[in-house]
């Protein structure tokens, strides 16, 4: 007779619905990344790219932060909001989103 190992099946059972939620998350707050914290010159490099893909309606690739995790917005900048300290976005299905100058990570020419 083999003896077939479940895994984390058999202590499932055993702990309270909480208790799996919470280990739940603290898994989840295991791969989370701390917010971006860009420089002056990575800033300059930003501010060239967003100006030029204004002037010639180019399309970009927005690297953000989210609730510890990066994610990629695609589209062109509709207007920056210097009160808001947020760019305005357009994105290939014309729905228009804004990002925060503070979660930005990366701004690329597409």
């Amino acid at each position: 007779m083999t003896l077939k190992d479940r895994g984390n099946i058999k202590w499932t059972s055993l702990m309270l619905p909480e208790h799996v939620e919470m280990l739940r998350k603290w898994a989840d707050d295991l791969n989370k990344v701390p917010r971006p914290m860009l420089d002056e010159q990575q800033w300059e490099e930003i501010e060239i790219t967003v100006t030029d893909a204004i002037a010639d309606n180019n399309v970009l690739a927005f690297t953000y932060w989210e609730d510890g995790y990066y994610k990629t917005l695609i589209g062109r900048v509709h207007f920056i909001d210097m009160n808001g300290k947020q760019f305005r976005i357009v994105d290939e299905f014309d729905e228009k989103l804004c990002v925060a100058f503070e979660d930005i990570g990366a701004v690329n020419t597409l």
